[in-house]
């Protein structure tokens, strides 16, 4: 397919969803409306504020999808080689137990009053080699990490992008950082933590024991490349609360001193070092992580919204820009199946899920982490729900 061919069909799929498209950020915009509350004093963790949100995936690699198929494929295979290739196989670092850490909340007293986890060792642990994960014919299950290289690679963000050719729907699914869970030859943690002492092997290893749900592939992103993607597109328009913006611009989450000029209140158009901030910060509402979480998905969609609507010429600055900080386990091949299965699902508007929900958890603490001690089964049938339409027992 030609250059002119695809701008004609953008401008006609742009023309056509102008308005939904509209409606689906205004709602966003009055939903983040609701947070504009006074800042609640959180627990401080060492390395809480460091958080770094290097999650927008999914946008640069929806782009590569997309065009994957109307672009030469010499010009396909140079997109391929400038991303890291890894599946795991050999893993660029290994940690002794004695050697991992905690992230232990800088005042224990802040969190006595919270009941202490029972780990809860996952049924078949021992087997998790053998076992494998529910798939379902025309479901595409991508995991998406955001990885924290200054705190050698935490997995800080964790999604799962589902494809579901059978409705032709998306689906984004955030599964919280601070589950604790049984980690094979470690102590228990956080599940941000697997990645870091196993790569991607240990990390599939864990949420498939837990959740079995078998996935498809994985794209990690160092967080860099946000600010980068953000201003390849021209900015992204966000709904920023009072709060928010006065929080923002007072502090050191918006790492250009000159960007700090946010108005609250209102939509704007924010730039890469103004999106990040507003993703990483989880210090203006009281639901901490969650609502970290919550913008999280706002953002994603908003900068989704965004690339649909871009030019062929801002989608290619995109890719180059972006590709150089992603690491994934997906071949060419696979690449071009999920770029085909995109395109007849439509990219429509995105569903989404938090794992766990509001009934699958409680605050705890665990060698004097503050974690989150889930109820699995019930957040298992739910995301399977919501993933495959169903449940099915063993």
């Amino acid at each position: 397919m030609g250059n002119t061919d695809m701008e004609s069909k953008e401008n006609k799929e742009s023309n056509v969803n102008s308005e939904n498209k509209e409606s689906s950020i205004n709602k966003d915009s009055e939903k983040q409306a609701s947070i504009d509350k006074k800042p609640v004093k959180d627990i401080k963790k060492p390395h809480g504020k460091k958080n770094k949100v290097a999650f927008r995936v999914l946008a640069a690699v929806g782009v590569v999808l997309v065009l994957i198929l109307g672009l030469g494929i010499g010009y396909v295979i140079h997109l391929y080689n400038l991303m890291n290739h890894d599946d795991g196989t050999n893993p660029t670092s290994s940690f002794a137990q004695e050697d991992v850490s905690y992230e232990v909340v800088e005042n224990p007293e802040d969190i006595a009053h919270l009941p202490t986890v029972t780990i809860q060792t996952p049924e078949h642990h021992e087997e998790v080699e053998t076992k494998e994960g529910r798939h379902v014919e025309g479901v595409y299950n991508i995991l998406l990490l955001g990885l924290d290289k200054a705190q050698g690679n935490l997995s800080d963000t964790i999604m799962i992008a589902t494809l579901d050719t059978r409705d032709n729907s998306i689906k984004l699914t955030s599964v919280m950082r601070d589950i604790l869970v049984q980690i094979p030859g470690y102590s228990p943690n956080k599940l941000n933590v697997p990645y870091k002492l196993g790569g991607i092997k240990l990390l599939y290893q864990v949420l498939e024991n837990y959740f079995e749900i078998k996935f498809d592939g994985y794209v990690a992103i160092n967080y860099y490349a946000l600010e980068d993607a953000v201003d390849a597109l021209g900015g992204v328009s966000l709904y920023i609360s009072k709060v928010e913006a006065e929080f923002l611009n007072t502090s050191n989450f918006i790492s250009d001193e000159s960007s700090r000029s946010l108005v609250g209140g209102k939509t704007q158009k924010v730039n890469g070092s103004q999106f990040v901030g507003y993703c990483r910060q989880r210090f203006t509402t009281a639901d901490a992580d969650f609502g970290r979480t919550k913008r999280q998905r706002y953002a994603l969609n908003a900068l989704y919204e965004k690339f649909k609507g871009s030019s062929v010429s801002q989608a290619r600055n995109l890719i180059e820009t972006v590709l150089p900080y992603v690491t994934t386990d997906l071949k060419l091949t696979d690449m071009v199946a999920l770029a085909t299965n995109a395109i007849s699902a439509g990219l429509g508007d995105i569903k989404q899920l938090r794992i766990p929900e509001n009934d699958a958890y409680v605050d705890a603490q665990y060698k004097n982490m503050l974690v989150l001690d889930v109820d699995f089964e019930k957040s298992k049938v739910s995301l399977h729900k919501f993933i495959f339409g169903d449940y099915i027992e063993d």
